[in-house]
C-alpha cells in the first residue's frame, strides 16, 4: 500500500489532478487492451495446439513452472496464457481504479459547486495507491 499527500489551493486544482488521473489510466487500459488482444491471440492459438496434443496422447500436457521467491511469483519459461492471465489481472485492478477515481470526481464535484473558489482554504488530499482516501480542509496559512 502506498499513502502520499498532495497540496492545492482549490477544489478546482483537486478535480483538475483526478480528472489527469482518470485520463492516465484510461490511456494505460487502452495500451494494455491493445497487448491484451494480441497476446490472446497467440493464447487461443496455443491452447487449440496444446489441446490438440492432449487428445493425441490421451493426458494433460504438463503445467506451468512456477517458484516462489519471497512471495515473488517467477514463471519459467511462460506461455502466451500465463501472459494472457497476468494482462487481465493488471486490467481488471486498473479498471477498479479507474472506477474509484470517477466515482470520487462525481462526490467532489458537487462539493467543489459549494465551496467555489475556495479562496481562504488550503486542501490537503491523502490517496492510498492513487485514490482519494481524506480531503483535509483548512484555513490557508
Amino acid at each position: 500500500m502506498s499513502y502520499n499527500i498532495y497540496a492545492f489551493s482549490n477544489f478546482k486544482q483537486v478535480l483538475e489532478y483526478i480528472n489527469d488521473e482518470i485520463s492516465k489510466l484510461n490511456r494505460k487500459i487502452a495500451d494494455l487492451s491493445a497487448q491484451y488482444n494480441i497476446v490472446k491471440r497467440k493464447a487461443e492459438k496455443m491452447k487449440k495446439i496444446e489441446e490438440a496434443f492432449s487428445q493425441l496422447l490421451g493426458t494433460k500436457i504438463g503445467g506451468v513452472n512456477e517458484i516462489d521467491l519471497m512471495g515473488i511469483k517467477v514463471i519459467v519459461g511462460s506461455r502466451a496464457v500465463d501472459e494472457l492471465k497476468v494482462y487481465e489481472e493488471v486490467l481488471l485492478s486498473l479498471q477498479e481504479r479507474l472506477e474509484a477515481l470517477m466515482k470520487a470526481r462525481k462526490v467532489l464535484e458537487p462539493l467543489s459547486k459549494v465551496i467555489g473558489e475556495g479562496e481562504g482554504i488550503s486542501i490537503l488530499l491523502e490517496t492510498l495507491n492513487g485514490l482519494p482516501l481524506k480531503i483535509l480542509l483548512s484555513e490557508s496559512r
